[in-house]
C-alpha cells in the first residue's frame, strides 16, 4: 500500500483526535498490520519504527513511486501519476497565463488546529469522526496528486474572475471549522492537501469546488444562510462534489483523458521521447477551461446536482448537523435568486425541483436537534462580517 495524500499523520488509536506518532509523505510504501473498521494500522516499509493507525481513505493499493522515482504502472498511469498535473508542469502551465496562483495559495494556508476543531465540535454538539461509513482504499486512474494541481490550476482560474474577501478572517475559519467537521465524519476525510474554504467578494449567489479540496463561497450566498447548520448545508454539497468526483467526470469525459493518452504513448517509448512532447502544459488548458466553463458558466449535469444534495444529507447526519436545514436553505435561495442574476440561476437545477427531490431522501436521516448550541457563535460570527 502506499500513502495517497501530501502529508499523513498517524495516530496512536483509531481516534481523529489521537495524539500523533509518526509522519510519511506522498507515495511513501506502507504495510497493513490490521483494520478496525474505516481504520487501518499502517507501518513504514523504509522505518519500520514508524506506524500507527489511518483511516483507509488515506492509502492506496496502486504503486506511486519507488525509490529513484521509478515506476511499475502502466504508460498510462506514467501519464497520469508521473508525468501528470504536478509541480513541475504547474510551473510551466503558470508561465502560460496570467492565473491567480497567489490566491490559491491563500486559500490553503488556511488551516484549522486539531485542538480548535476539538473545541469547535464540542462547543457544537457534533460528531468527532467516528460515524463515516467504511470505503474502500481509493482506485482512482487519476491520481491524489493529479486531481490536487488539476484543482489548483482551476481554482488559479476561478480566482482571476473573483476576488477573495479578507474583510472578515474569523468568518473565514468559521467556515474553515464546518467543513473540516464535516469533513472527518465524511467517507473520504483525507484529500491529498486537505479541504479549504475561502470566500468570494461578490454579491452573486454561488459556489464552486475543486478536485483539489478548495471550496469557494460567494458573499451572496452566504446571506442567504439564517444558520450555522444552513452554512453546512452548503459545503456539505460542494463537498460532495469533491467526494463524488464530478469534476473528474468532466474532464475524463472532455479531451484530458486523450491529452494524457498522448503524453503516456510518447513517456512509455523513452524519457527523450517524453521530452519532445510538443507543449504539455498548452495540452491541459483547454481541459481546465472546460472544468471552469461547467463550474462557472454552464454547471454540473442535473443528475449530479440532485447525487450531491442526497450526498450532502448524508454528510450532515453523520456530522450532527440537522439534514432538513438543506430543504431551509434551498427555500431561502429560492426567494432570494430571482433577484441576483447569474450565479446558481445559471450553474443550479430551480431550488424548488431541487426541494422535491431532497424531501423524499431527507425521510431517511434523523439527528437529535442541537442547534440551539450552535446559534450563538452563528451569530458572532455574522457580526463580524
Amino acid at each position: 500500500m502506499y500513502v495517497a495524500v501530501k502529508t499523513l499523520e498517524l495516530k496512536s488509536s483509531t481516534d481523529f483526535f489521537a495524539r500523533d506518532q509518526g509522519t510519511l509523505s506522498y507515495g511513501d510504501q506502507v504495510t497493513v498490520l490490521r483494520q478496525e473498521g474505516k481504520w487501518v494500522e499502517v507501518q513504514s516499509t523504509a522505518q519500520s519504527t514508524v506506524s500507527g493507525w489511518t483511516v483507509s481513505t488515506s492509502v492506496t493499493a496502486k504503486r506511486i513511486t519507488s525509490s529513484g522515482g521509478a515506476t511499475s504502472a502502466s504508460a498510462t498511469e506514467i501519464a497520469l501519476a508521473g508525468k501528470g498535473f504536478n509541480a513541475a508542469l504547474e510551473n510551466a502551465y503558470q508561465a502560460k497565463g496570467n492565473l491567480n496562483y497567489a490566491d490559491v495559495e491563500v486559500v490553503e494556508s488556511l488551516w484549522v488546529s486539531k485542538e480548535d476543531l476539538y473545541n469547535f465540535i464540542i462547543e457544537g454538539h457534533l460528531a468527532q469522526g467516528g460515524t463515516y461509513t467504511f470505503v474502500s482504499a481509493q482506485t482512482d486512474a487519476i491520481s491524489p496528486e493529479d486531481a490536487y494541481y488539476l484543482g489548483r490550476a482551476v481554482g488559479a482560474t476561478i480566482l482571476t474572475r473573483y476576488k477573495i474577501y479578507t474583510e472578515a478572517p474569523e468568518l473565514t475559519i468559521y467556515l474553515n471549522k464546518i467543513c473540516n467537521t464535516l469533513a472527518i465524519n465524511s467517507p473520504k476525510p483525507e484529500l491529498y492537501n486537505g479541504y479549504h474554504v475561502a470566500i468570494l467578494d461578490s454579491a452573486e449567489i454561488n459556489a464552486f469546488a475543486t478536485t483539489g479540496g478548495h471550496i469557494f463561497i460567494t458573499r451572496g450566498l452566504l446571506e442567504c444562510a439564517d444558520s450555522e447548520d444552513a452554512l453546512a448545508s452548503v459545503i456539505a454539497h460542494e463537498l460532495a462534489h469533491i467526494q463524488l468526483r464530478h469534476s473528474m467526470d468532466v474532464i475524463e469525459t472532455n479531451r484530458l483523458a486523450q491529452s494524457l493518452q498522448g503524453i503516456a504513448s510518447s513517456a512509455a517509448k523513452s524519457a527523450a521521447a517524453a521530452a519532445k512532447v510538443s507543449d504539455p502544459a498548452l495540452v491541459f488548458d483547454t481541459s481546465i477551461r472546460d472544468i471552469v466553463n461547467t463550474m462557472v458558466m454552464t454547471g454540473y449535469s442535473q443528475e449530479q446536482e440532485f447525487e450531491a444534495d442526497a450526498t450532502a444529507l448524508s454528510l450532515l447526519t453523520t456530522a450532527a448537523y440537522e439534514p432538513s436545514s438543506l430543504i431551509d436553505m434551498l427555500k431561502v435561495l429560492d426567494r432570494n435568486q430571482p433577484r441576483h442574476a447569474g450565479g446558481f440561476n445559471k450553474t443550479h437545477p430551480a431550488p424548488l425541483l431541487r426541494i422535491s427531490h431532497v424531501s423524499w431522501t431527507v425521510r431517511r436521516y434523523s439527528v437529535p436537534d442541537t442547534r440551539a448550541f450552535r446559534w450563538d457563535r452563528f451569530r458572532a460570527t455574522q457580526q463580524q462580517d
